[in-house]
């Protein structure tokens, strides 16, 4: 991060009496577009196979080619 960037951020964090992590929270909630809070909603799980699995069902333009690879062996894996 830029040093004028992260001094922005301390100054927010100050001023708002928030951590740096609720201002990264906070602009990363604005900044998300409707369809990425949807996808993200639709997709989450704490168990990252899972989590995997849904990203590739639900948004398969969002994986990588290893990440293509690794959901459809869980989706096989998971079907025998």
């Amino acid at each position: 991060m830029e040093p004028k960037l992260k001094h922005l951020v301390d100054i927010m964090s100050r001023g708002q009496r928030r951590s740096l992590t609720a201002i990264f929270e906070a602009a990363l909630e604005a900044y998300a577009s409707g369809d990425e809070r949807f996808i993200a909603s639709e997709t989450w799980s704490t168990d990252s196979d899972e989590l995997l699995i849904r990203l590739y069902q639900k948004a398969p333009h969002l994986c990588s080619f290893d990440e293509e690879v690794a959901a459809k062996a869980l989706i096989t894996t998971h079907a025998v």
